[in-house]
């Protein structure tokens, strides 16, 4: 006769269960230290290499999927590559501002005050592209700092 109580011969008893899945996961560590003690696992790509742990902490959890997505296809979330729109914007108006500041003790005031109407312009495109991309952004992402434009006009012909 069966000694067991009839609830425990059942196959969906919890003990049973958790003794099936332990045995299992001994077999599962058995077949890969084998396939490792075989080289199995010799010459994989990476292998000798960190793992990339990529950032992203400023991509909310539900947008992390498509970021990685994208960021593997070679693209970048639109706000990701605003960013960078705006970085190189900031680059080239410096660039811009330190060639007009070598200019400017040459130039009459029509010169000096066309350069200031184009800095004024530019900035104002640069607070314009940073409004909207702290617009769009998730709000875990860090926003970008405006413009201070009164200060940033003081900075031509100084």
């Amino acid at each position: 006769m069966n000694e067991q109580p009839p609830d425990e011969r059942n196959e969906s008893h919890p003990l049973r269960r958790a003794l099936s899945q332990s045995n299992a996961e001994t077999l599962i560590d058995k077949l890969i230290t084998r396939a490792h003690e075989a080289g199995q696992f010799d010459n994989l790509p990476g292998t000798g290499r960190p793992l990339a742990h990529d950032d992203e902490s400023l991509v909310p959890d539900d947008l992390r999927a498509a970021f990685r997505m994208l960021k593997n296809a070679g693209f970048a979330p639109p706000w990701v590559e605003a960013r960078r729109d705006i970085d190189a914007e900031r680059a080239r108006i410096a660039g811009w501002l330190l060639d007009a500041n070598q200019r400017w003790a040459r130039l009459n005031a029509a010169g000096r005050e066309r350069l200031r109407r184009e800095y004024h312009t530019m900035l104002t495109a640069l607070q314009r592209q940073i409004i909207s991309h702290n617009l769009t952004l998730p709000p875990s992402a860090g926003q970008i700092d405006g413009l201070r434009l009164e200060e940033e006009l003081r900075k031509l012909g100084g």
